[in-house]
């Protein structure tokens, strides 16, 4: 599995698409969304290339399910081409931070708060998506920062370039005053 994170303009998710996603998925009912692209489609991207959406969006979709349709429709709030995630070497270093005295759980620092309305748990990937919201950004920043010393006393390049990458989405974050989508 490959790690994928991206700045996330949680203000305008949480005002503007939040809802309708979430009463979407909680209805299983895919229309709103289609609508919202259609009355939107110059503002968002296909999650899959990146590119702008066009007339044509429709001919990209695999499903056309809720949880596709609201893959489209986050693309309001990032930037699909801008990928600051770790890559398929995320697993080794979710497993050595379990060694390190940190508040949230390991797996929290690369998937976030998970987006959820009852049974209902948007994760387009199946493999697993979640949001930070820009509050915990630096709490989270300043307690990987703090916990680096106990990582790096393993000696492990590729653990301690990992970990400073790890840090690096959540100092850019922090930078930009956004959140961040991640994902799977």
């Amino acid at each position: 599995m490959e790690h994928r994170a991206f700045l996330f303009d949680t203000e305008k998710y949480h005002a503007e698409i939040e809802q309708m996603i979430l009463d979407a998925g909680s209805r299983g009912d895919a229309a709103a969304l289609e609508q919202y692209i259609d009355a939107h489609l110059r503002q968002l991207k296909s999650p899959y290339t990146a590119d702008p959406l066009a007339d044509g969006w429709r001919d990209e979709l695999e499903s056309g399910d809720v949880q596709e349709l609201a893959d489209f429709v986050l693309t309001l709030c990032y930037d699909p081409e801008a990928d600051l995630g770790l890559g398929e070497d995320w697993e080794t270093l979710c497993g050595a931070m379990e060694e390190l005295d940190l508040s949230g759980g390991t797996e929290y620092y690369f998937i976030g708060e998970e987006i959820r309305a009852g049974n209902f748990v948007l994760d387009p990937s199946g493999m697993g998506m979640g949001i930070i919201e820009p509050d915990n950004i630096e709490l989270i920043y300043d307690e990987l920062d703090g916990a680096a010393p106990d990582l790096e006393a393993n000696d492990d390049e590729l653990l301690s370039e990992l970990y400073r990458s790890l840090m690096e989405i959540y100092e850019t974050a922090r930078v930009h005053s956004k959140g961040l989508l991640m994902t799977f």
